[in-house]
């Protein structure tokens, strides 16, 4: 019965997908393409622009103020408008082949039931081990982010200026670390699934030199730059001068902090992110805030000590991760012993 269902779910996947199918509904596709990739690229740049135009030295500013929720929408209207009256000439069924090519790929999979949408709890269970502590580890970083935030707050409103503008520009830089940590987390999980646990190490670590490397360059071209990269955002030469102090030492955590990226993927790639939120929790807890607070009062007349938080943080996690790695291959040694 199951391979019957086999061969009638191919056959409607032949049908729906064979080449003279494929021609005709080639067109419907491409629309359904331009249709949401033009409405979404209009709202984007909508956006982009009311966040010019809310300048207050700009004429418009009154106008792009008010209807800031308005026009994003406006334009996808309009858009949507373009990009529907050439469909009219094809008629309703050109509209509505790209839904009919998902409800077709929808009935293609063979043998599918009620039964297999049923919450299954060994399976729930290995995701809930595994996504609960780096849903907890996002939270928690957040939180600390908004802490270190409120403590520059309280310095003042350059401090609090320069802090903001630098943040913004941390993340930018942050995504080469960020980007690894989910490459680490996917390519190790194929390789330990595949029987192959010393690739995954490798992967760990090919990942961790290209992040340090890439992390070196930035810190330390930024160097050179910080008072020009803040100035981009701001016209004050004081906030640009305290975000540069700021940018000089946080920067550094670029390079750090791409190496327990890199660490903390791999962990979750062996189902124990449980780690990752450890030796985040260790060093936001015992680093990263009390030095950022202590800096914040003890340093008012620059940023530089304040920014020297993120890579102490991001330091002492390095340590924490390399106690867990040596933890965790007793553990998997251990296993493999059992095993064997």
């Amino acid at each position: 019965m199951q391979e019957k269902k086999q061969r009638v779910g191919l056959a409607r996947f032949e049908q729906v997908f064979c080449p003279t199918t494929l021609k005709k509904r080639s067109s419907a596709v491409f629309w359904a393409a331009a249709f949401g990739g033009l409405t979404l690229l209009g709202s984007l740049l909508m956006g982009t622009l009311l966040g010019w135009t809310q300048n207050p030295g700009w004429p418009l500013a009154p106008l792009a103020l008010a209807g800031a929720a308005l026009w994003p929408l406006l334009v996808q209207e309009v858009l949507r408008a373009a990009v529907y009256l050439p469909l009219r000439r094809f008629g309703p069924w050109k509209a509505g082949a790209a839904a009919a090519l998902l409800l077709a790929a929808a009935q293609c999979l063979p043998g599918l039931a009620a039964a297999h949408l049923r919450p299954q709890r060994e399976y729930l269970g290995d995701m809930v081990k595994i996504g609960v502590p780096v849903a907890l580890q996002d939270g928690f970083i957040q939180v600390s982010f908004l802490a270190i935030t409120v403590f520059a707050n309280l310095r003042g409103l350059n401090d609090a200026a320069a802090v903001g503008i630098v943040e913004k520009i941390i993340g930018i830089l942050f995504l080469v670390p960020s980007t690894m940590l989910s490459t680490v987390s996917a390519l190790a999980a194929q390789n330990i699934g595949a029987g192959k646990p010393q690739r995954a190490r490798e992967v760990m670590r090919d990942a961790i030199f290209i992040t340090a490397g890439v992390g070196l360059v930035l810190a330390g071209a930024t160097q050179f730059c910080a008072v020009g990269l803040v100035g981009l955002f701001t016209e004050s030469d004081t906030v640009a001068l305290m975000g540069s102090q700021y940018l000089r030492s946080y920067v550094w955590d670029c390079l750090l902090a791409g190496i327990h990226f890199c660490i903390s993927g791999y962990f979750c790639a062996c189902g124990v992110s449980g780690y990752s939120f450890a030796h985040n929790a260790i060093s936001t807890l015992c680093a990263r805030l009390p030095l950022s607070w202590l800096a914040s009062r003890n340093f008012p007349g620059t940023l530089f000590p304040m920014g020297c938080a993120a890579p102490v943080g991001s330091l002492v996690s390095v340590l924490v991760c390399g106690v867990l790695l040596r933890i965790l291959a007793k553990k998997q040694a251990a296993e493999g012993s059992k095993a064997a």
